[in-house]
């Protein structure tokens, strides 16, 4: 196992006449794998799985090993989470105050219980109308998405694991999603928008709810709350 450079690659490319090239137990970037079957198209390459790559400032992740990654933004160019649908083994990302809009790359990286995809400065650019795509990461404890043009949370209702959710300053149009996760401990909905928290009843786990900045109309669902700690509704 040593691993082939750029160099190494560029050499194999120029051996056209191979009919058979074996490379396994070398690592190979998906990259350096794809330029070695254009240049041979005729080639039948053994190998190992290729790993790929994301690029956080000078800080490279390989699919094949992250299990944390940390891109606190605003980081130049980070507007895409393409290529971390195959990085299976990831358990916890922060990208903060980016300018990622497409969720979708996420629904492979179903280890995940920490997601933080928030806009805590002025620079954050983070944006999501779909969170379709995070239904699938039914091992998520935590979820941070506050300040993210976030209207709909009805995606998260296979979210059973999950014990904090951060959606605040997001206008939401409602909360029916969050009915059924009676793992929540900590949830924030300041400056939602919202007006009615009857989905609000059956979390009788939740320790801490942050409703500040709202006009709630009726505050009977928090009469069943018994674990409630920390109450914030100014």
């Amino acid at each position: 196992d040593i691993g082939l450079t750029d160099e190494d690659i560029e050499i194999l490319c120029g051996l056209s006449s191979l009919k058979e090239l074996s490379i396994e137990n070398n690592e190979i970037s998906a990259k350096s794998l794809s330029t070695l079957e254009t240049a041979l198209p005729g080639c039948g390459i053994l190998h190992d799985v290729a790993y790929f790559e994301f690029t956080v400032g000078e800080t490279v992740y390989r699919s094949t090993d992250a299990e944390e990654i940390l891109a606190e933004g605003p980081v130049e160019g980070l507007d895409s989470l393409q290529p971390l649908q195959f990085f299976t083994k990831l358990t916890k990302l922060v990208a903060n105050d980016n300018a990622i809009t497409d969720l979708y790359p996420l629904e492979k990286c179903v280890g995940l219980d920490y997601l933080s995809l928030g806009n805590y400065t002025a620079a954050g650019r983070n944006r999501f109308d779909d969170l379709s795509p995070l239904s699938a990461l039914t091992e998520l404890r935590t979820l941070l998405l506050p300040n993210c043009g976030v209207r709909d949370l009805s995606a998260l209702h296979t979210l059973g694991a999950l014990r904090e959710l951060d959606a605040s300053g997001n206008r939401l149009s409602g909360l029916s999603g969050l009915s059924g996760l009676t793992s929540l401990r900590t949830l924030n909905l300041n400056s939602t928008g919202i007006t009615e928290i009857s989905a609000l009843s059956g979390l009788h786990d939740l320790v801490s709810l942050d409703l500040d900045g709202n006009a709630i109309e009726d505050l009977s669902p928090l009469y069943t709350l018994s674990n409630l700690a920390i109450l914030h509704i100014n």
